[in-house]
């Protein structure tokens, strides 16, 4: 598991901390990976648009692991950038954005690291969502943050 923290200020003043948790989808991990679940103020699932295997895992592999803990989540569609639209494997954003309304997620969001495309979008969705009215996602008293996975 690879874990990143940053500090971003919102409201041009208040500084949050994230904590990006990257879990991982390997197998060899399936046994600890849920250990690190509570605490999560926002999951982010994420699945290649260029694999429809990934896009499958979400439902019967990641949301029944996430659902029960009452975290929102957004969905997260990664290799923008190699997205083919005649590609029968690949996964059409139109039914991301379907999946997205049926499984309640708060949003969903294509992006590409390699091209830096919707990355901004994407975290500034994760802040949106944690910063709701009953947002536990600004510091606390305790000095921690806010975790994401």
């Amino acid at each position: 598991m690879d874990n990143y923290s940053v500090t971003v200020f919102v409201r041009q003043k208040e500084p949050v901390i994230l904590e990006v948790w990257d879990t991982a989808g390997q197998e060899d991990y399936a046994s600890i990976r849920q250990l690190s679940y509570p605490g999560t103020d926002v999951f982010v699932v994420c699945y290649s648009v260029q694999s429809r295997s990934s896009f499958r895992n979400i439902p019967s592999l990641w949301l029944p692991e996430i659902l029960n803990m009452g975290t929102p989540y957004l969905l997260c569609g990664t290799k923008s950038d190699l997205y083919e639209p005649g590609n029968k494997y690949h996964v059409h954003e139109d039914e991301a954005t379907d999946f997205a309304k049926r499984y309640k997620a708060w949003a969903n969001v294509r992006c590409s690291a390699m091209e830096n495309t919707n990355l901004d979008t994407l975290f500034k969705n994760v802040l949106k969502c944690g910063l709701g009215e009953d947002s536990k996602f600004l510091k606390t008293k305790d000095g921690k943050g806010c975790v994401l996975m």
